[in-house]
């Protein structure tokens, strides 16, 4: 009868970025193969934990190895089977008194252990008969952990070194910091300079697009029909260009171990374009307008709606003829709201009848440049402050109370003046200076309509409400549109029983019901 021979399940590890061309683990591989060839066990090649390290013990959390070690404890890998490694290093660099029990384990399992480089062969009945050979193990897993040890000291102080290096204003190569749109030109321990290679465009155009107001789902849309390269492979797609947009090093700036390396890298937008970025991410977190994969912008009032029941948002939803106002609570049934409101009705209406301003005029006539510029300008400072502030919050017990009090209320303080000047410019914007003559259209055919309304009236305001209604349904009106809303008003509470909406200003002030649908949708 035909003895089956030894499994030996190789298990091969690398961590440094400068072994992955392979010939580390190919070495590794011909080690095992030479010794199953002379031993005559059959090999089993285990899937190789690449670029992980065993120093803090990742390869038994996370890697190859951790799989195996549970295996082996579920009785799934036979009695009597061997584990190949290079050397002992490979097993773990981690604390000896946390290697040993998975060492142990191994070997009370019933699993042995070979190492190639010492020709080492670790068995439970051998570490019994002779206790010396369980202490080489433990040294030479302790020497593992001392040099990985003693090398991460020294490449932390290297680091720190060429960190503040950097900030003197030398421009040193920073390796895996440094973003996949630059290359570094020089000698790698010398000063050189980074030249923004081909991605550098292609980053510099998602910002750009992102800014004129499309879509994150578009631009990777688009990137792909023009069969533009990623910047770190496979494909575009929104979360790619989420990431990208916020990148800390677009305006230049970059922040590493602590240390603030100002204008360290050729910047993709100056200060304007980074301040109406920083803008549109913070006031609109989701660009896809509430229409699923298409760009159309369902929702004027996106973010800004809430139940006047509840106090749930409010978003819109698409029936067989209408879009329409719906609660989301009411959707789990956490809402006594009935009904739902037609989109039309409160956008026509709050257009019309609320502010009396035809859109497209109103787009037309406001200086939106300078006004965008100061208003991305300040919600850019407000965002910042938030930051600082929750970096603040974060320090309590490691700062005295007193300390932290103040600190929390000198950054509050500047952060309810920028608002205060936010809201100061959004409430001059729209007064009757900025559009004349669109105030003065609409009204006068609304006070003729109301004190007068003769069949030439009628037909004016049958011709008013239609030219509404066809700018409220051009799409690249609607774009402008809701980058603008957010500068008049605070937001809408929806009230889909009665059919109505409140108008919620920017001094917190909440118009009086606004009934548009008096039979409202069930």
């Amino acid at each position: 009868m035909k003895t089956l021979s030894k499994l030996a399940y190789s298990y091969r590890r690398y961590s440094s970025h400068n072994q992955k061309d392979g010939s580390s683990l190919e070495r590794q591989l011909e080690m095992a193969q030479s010794v199953c060839s002379e031993k005559g066990w059959t090999l089993v090649d285990l899937p190789p934990d690449k670029n992980m390290s065993g120093y803090k013990g990742a390869n038994v959390i996370k890697g190859t190895l951790g799989t195996f070690l549970n295996k082996v404890k579920a009785g799934e890998i036979p009695a009597s089977s061997v584990l190949i490694i290079e050397k002992l290093d490979r097993f773990s660099r981690n604390e000896v008194d946390l290697v040993i029990p998975d060492f142990l384990s191994l070997l009370q399992n019933g699993v042995e252990i070979f190492s190639c480089v010492d020709r080492t062969h670790y068995t439970l009945a051998d570490i019994r008969k002779n206790s010396m050979s369980l202490n080489y193990a433990i040294m030479a897993m302790g020497m593992a952990n001392d040099y990985s040890k003693s090398m991460g000291t020294r490449i932390s102080s290297s680091i720190a070194i060429r960190l503040q290096r950097c900030s003197q204003g030398e421009k040193l190569n920073l390796g895996g910091w440094v973003p996949k749109w630059f290359d570094f030109i020089g000698d790698a321990k010398k000063a050189g300079k980074y030249v923004p290679n081909q991605h550098f465009s292609t980053i510099q155009r998602i910002c750009l697009d992102y800014i004129a107001g499309r879509s994150m789902y578009q631009i990777a849309k688009q990137l792909i029909a023009d069969k533009v390269p990623t910047v770190m492979g496979g494909k575009w797609a929104q979360g790619t260009i989420a990431n990208l947009l916020r990148h800390k090093t677009l305006l230049g700036t970059c922040e590493q171990k602590g240390i603030v390396l100002k204008d360290f890298y050729p910047p993709v937008l100056n200060k304007s374009q980074w301040d109406k970025l920083q803008s549109k991410l913070r006031e609109n977190k989701d660009r896809k307008g509430g229409d699923g994969a298409s760009d159309y912008v369902a929702n004027l009032f996106r973010n800004r709606c809430k139940c006047k029941h509840c106090g749930e948002t409010v978003t819109t939803a698409k029936s067989a003829s209408h879009r329409l106002y719906t609660c989301k609570g009411k959707r789990v049934g956490k809402c006594p709201s009935k009904y739902s409101v037609r989109v039309h009705d409160v956008e026509l209406d709050f257009f019309l009848l609320y502010l009396q301003q035809e859109p497209a005029k109103i787009l037309q006539t406001q200086n939106k440049n300078e006004h965008a510029n100061k208003v991305a300008s300040l919600q850019s400072t407000l965002a910042q402050l938030d930051k600082e502030v929750n970096d603040t919050t974060e320090l309590i017990g490691s700062l005295p109370v007193a300390e932290l009090k103040l600190k929390l209320g000198r950054l509050e303080t500047r952060r309810q003046q920028k608002k205060s000047e936010l809201d100061a410019l959004n409430t001059s914007m729209l007064s009757s200076l900025n559009v004349p003559k669109a105030l003065n259209d609409v009204k006068s055919i609304i006070s003729e309509f109301l004190t007068d309304p003769v069949d030439s009236v009628s037909n004016k305001w049958l011709d008013t409400v239609k030219r509404f209604e066809t700018v409220l349904k051009d799409n690249d009106t609607r774009k402008q549109l809701l980058e603008l809303l957010p500068s008049i008003i605070k937001g809408l509470i929806i009230d889909t029983t009665k059919g109505g909406y409140q108008v919620v200003s920017h001094n917190d002030k909440i118009s009086p019901m606004r009934i548009v649908d008096i039979n409202a949708v069930s």
